[in-house]
């Protein structure tokens, strides 16, 4: 009787040759745009700009005080609070716009590598950033569902070197595992995106305001010993399956008011920064639907 075929070897991968052809796609495409004049004088004039203002930038900061950043900082925090989902189309279009612009070069590249007509070379991946940035832009879900394929397939890896892993699953179940993450949880982005989003903005910009308000306290007042939450440690994700590690975490989040009623303060923040956002954005879309309706009225009457 024949023995079955032996599985294939692994296909190798040469990373070396991808870096090549990656940086070999961009850098075509760089000297293809400095081969447009107008290009190449915003490109002089940019670089002359920003050579200046890192040398203002650089003699001023020496001389401000770091409350100055501080409360920049507590700003951002109060931004990301009360209007942090007004950030989802910005970065929907930029992601969009790098993805499209990134991916048509690499085809380009790859598929058409004797293309060297600059016209094209810049062209196309500008006019698919645009086009792709734009759809991502207008489909607010499109992007969630993107980052929600990337979370799940590192909650995937994480689920299984926590628990199958330990009870000696093979090695090969990590691929399945992080394939059903990656397709749940993008799903459920794609459902559940602009309240992930609203939620991440609230926790963010809560911890921001809370941290610099009590960093920016003790430039002026060290006496009150209010700094223990400024150096707040997150817990190590790898090792919440640690019940040791997740006992002494708990006591340090406990382990003074300092700690724990900033931390309570940020959970409060939260919640009302979602609250408030989720209202914003419902308002919002509700004086866009009567807008729309109000068009359409008038065009049936016209």
């Amino acid at each position: 009787m024949a023995s079955p075929p032996s599985a294939a070897p692994p296909l190798p991968i040469d990373l070396d040759a991808a870096t090549s052809v990656v940086s070999g796609a961009y850098g075509k495409f760089a000297n293809c745009a400095l081969t447009f004049d107008w290009i190449k004088m915003a490109t002089k004039q940019v670089i002359g700009e920003e050579e200046l203002l890192e040398a203002s930038l650089a003699s001023s900061i020496t001389s401000w005080h770091p409350s100055i950043f501080t409360l920049l900082t507590m700003l951002l925090g109060v931004v990301l609070l009360l209007v942090g989902f007004m950030f989802v189309r910005p970065v929907n279009f930029g992601i969009g716009a790098y993805i499209g612009g990134s991916v048509s070069l690499l085809l380009l590249t790859l598929f058409a590598p004797a293309t060297t007509g600059c016209a094209t070379i810049v062209g196309v991946p500008v006019l698919i950033a645009f086009l792709l940035g734009g759809l991502c832009a207008w489909k607010r879900g499109s992007m969630f569902a993107v980052i929600g394929l990337v979370a799940g397939e590192v909650i995937g890896r994480l689920f299984f070197n926590l628990t199958l892993k330990g009870l000696g699953a093979p090695e090969y179940l990590a691929f399945s595992c992080i394939g059903f993450f990656a397709v749940v949880v993008a799903c459920l982005m794609f459902y559940v995106g602009d309240l992930t989003w609203i939620v991440g903005c609230s926790v963010g910009g809560g911890y921001l305001l809370v941290s610099r308000t009590l960093q920016l306290t003790t430039y002026f007042r060290p006496d009150w010993g209010l700094g223990a939450f400024v150096e707040f440690v997150w817990p190590d994700v790898t090792r919440l399956h640690d019940a040791y590690f997740m006992h002494r975490y708990a006591a340090y989040l406990v382990s003074a008011p300092a700690i724990y009623v900033p931390l309570g303060l940020v959970c409060v923040l939260a919640l009302f920064g979602t609250w408030f956002q989720l209202k914003l954005l419902a308002a919002r879309k509700a004086a866009a639907l009567v807008g729309a309706t109000k068009a359409a009225a008038l065009e049936m009457v016209e």
